[in-house]
């Protein structure tokens, strides 16, 4: 079972983790995998024979290793619930966090999920659900690293990791992205760059209006 929790720590990110990551529907494998339900950690009452069923925490896994442990314990058989009421504070925005390293967590997770198809026995459609999630994680994998290299001034790696990730988003925003690192790839770091502050500072804002209304 799990719940809702406050994101604290950082005012400019300060939420309820439902409001960023729903959960909708059963909590089960598919789901989970295809993050139809994400379950924050600090949230969660199990039996401890579920989870030893499942085999416990992978301590060999450098990130993730929540998310893969809920995700086999679902496998297993577990039945997870979850409720919308706000019992627990989240502390989120520590210097050096691992969740911080964006691009380096989602390539953990599209690991995680291929080798799911080498440790459980799968059925087809389950492997179906792995594939293409895993498909859909490597192509944010490539934005995300894309915006890591535009903040190393690595335009021209930048720019191939923003036009593969385009052959399956096929998103304006990317096209004229790849376009622009080509013919002016200074000009265009710095507009992506700004882009990217100007969508965030929209977010908190939006977020703090939501609340005041409420």
């Amino acid at each position: 079972m799990y719940c809702d929790s406050l994101l604290v720590g950082d005012p400019t990110r300060e939420s309820r983790f439902m409001e960023r990551c729903p959960s909708n529907g059963l909590a089960n494998f598919d789901s989970l995998i295809v993050e139809q339900c994400q379950i924050p950690i600090s949230t969660v009452v199990a039996r401890k024979q579920s989870i030893v069923k499942a085999g416990g925490f992978d301590e060999k896994l450098p990130r993730c290793d929540d998310d893969d442990m809920w995700v086999r314990t679902a496998f297993h058989g577990a039945k997870i619930g979850y409720i919308r009421k706000l019992t627990v504070h989240m502390y989120i925005g520590r210097p050096g966090s691992m969740s911080q390293e964006k691009a380096k967590m989602i390539e953990a997770y599209m690991g995680i999920l291929l080798r799911y198809k080498s440790i459980l026995p799968l059925t087809d459609a389950q492997r179906d659900v792995v594939d293409k999630r895993a498909e859909d994680i490597r192509t944010r994998y490539l934005v995300e690293e894309g915006k890591r290299q535009l903040g190393e001034r690595e335009f021209a790696k930048a720019r191939e990791l923003f036009a593969e990730a385009n052959q399956k988003l096929k998103t304006p925003g990317l096209s004229a992205a790849v376009f622009g690192l080509k013919v002016a790839p200074k000009v265009t770091g710095k507009l992506i760059s700004l882009w990217s502050r100007v969508r965030g500072e929209l977010s908190v804002s939006k977020l703090n209006g939501a609340r005041a209304r409420g």
